[in-house]
């Protein structure tokens, strides 16, 4: 699948190490080159920025966002550079990105990039591998529950990578099927369950947020919501009957007893069709009551999603 026009900022110069650190909310400073790590972006107030993956790379960071974050991170990164040695590159239209994930994805690069050095690659670690052509990065990323790889290479050598995954049996998949895995894996997208109106705490984003590393740009209020328990909503994961909408033209209230509790932000149809699965958040302290739409069907909470992609 296409990820081209996701975002890669990369960021050089001496202070990148301790600027990257004190913008996001993981502990960057464990990673060593050729790991990488998931993170948040937060405002001042704590709200999500952009929700990205983080690459360490020999002198530099290699920064993977959502295309909706791209520009905002871009200038984020700009608002708080004053005097530190940094530099910051988008690099996004200078390489093509495609996605493969799913369960033969692994065996398949294998077979093309060569089956010892793929298997060392951990969930967010990456490393070049010029077999197949000159200028090729992989990214371990995995996604839809499977293990996932993004390819990243010169978009003059894009057409023989795209030939070559073809003829070890990938099959091109478009925004429509993307959109439906999504869903049913539980992963949340920018511009649906994350905005700028909600925090990582709400939407489950644990393991991108270190209380144990010191400061960074939204931590006292990230640390408040933690440490006295005041988290208001939860992204969750829910059941609705077979007849319900798929097509979702704006979030849908959700109501508890009359009273509107929460919304839902994604639906899609359940691979079997038997019911539709969605996304969206719900009080916290509603996740184990029934909850209903406006017309009185009924919707169903099946998890409080914790954990971010795969």
């Amino acid at each position: 699948y296409e990820l081209s026009h996701y975002g890669r900022l990369r960021l050089t110069g001496e202070d990148r190490v301790s600027f990257l650190h004190n913008m996001t909310t993981n502990n960057v400073k464990v990673l060593a080159p050729g790991h990488g790590q998931p993170t948040v972006f937060a405002t001042v107030k704590g709200r999500l920025l952009a929700w990205c993956t983080v690459y360490c790379l020999p002198n530099a960071f290699m920064l993977m966002t959502e295309p909706e974050t791209r520009s905002a991170l871009l200038e984020h990164l700009e608002f708080y550079h004053f005097t530190e040695d940094l530099g910051v590159d988008d690099r996004t239209e200078m390489t093509v990105m495609l996605g493969v994930s799913g369960p033969n994805a692994q065996k398949g690069l294998a077979s093309l990039l060569g089956k010892d050095a793929l298997h060392s690659l951990e969930p967010y670690s990456h490393g070049k591998f010029p077999g197949l052509v000159s200028h090729l990065r992989l990214f371990r990323q995995d996604r839809f529950g499977r293990k996932g790889y993004r390819i990243c290479c010169l978009p003059a050598e894009a057409g023989k990578v795209l030939a070559a995954l073809l003829a070890a049996g990938a099959m091109p998949v478009g925004e429509r099927a993307l959109e439906q895995s999504r869903i049913l894996a539980g992963e949340p997208a920018f511009g649906l369950e994350l905005t700028q109106e909600r925090n990582p705490l709400e939407a489950g984003l644990h393991d991108e947020v270190s209380f144990q590393k010191g400061c960074f740009l939204g931590q006292e209020v990230l640390a408040r919501l933690q440490t006295y328990n005041k988290v208001q909503r939860r992204l969750v994961r829910m059941e609705l009957g077979p007849d319900a909408p798929v097509c979702l033209e704006s979030p849908v209230a959700l109501f508890s007893n009359g009273q509107e509790v929460g919304w839902l932000s994604s639906l899609a149809r359940d691979l079997d069709a038997s019911r539709n699965l969605g996304l969206g958040y719900v009080r916290s302290q509603c996740q184990e009551t029934e909850l209903q739409l406006a017309d009185g069907a009924p919707v169903r909470i099946l998890a409080t999603l914790t954990t971010a992609r795969g």
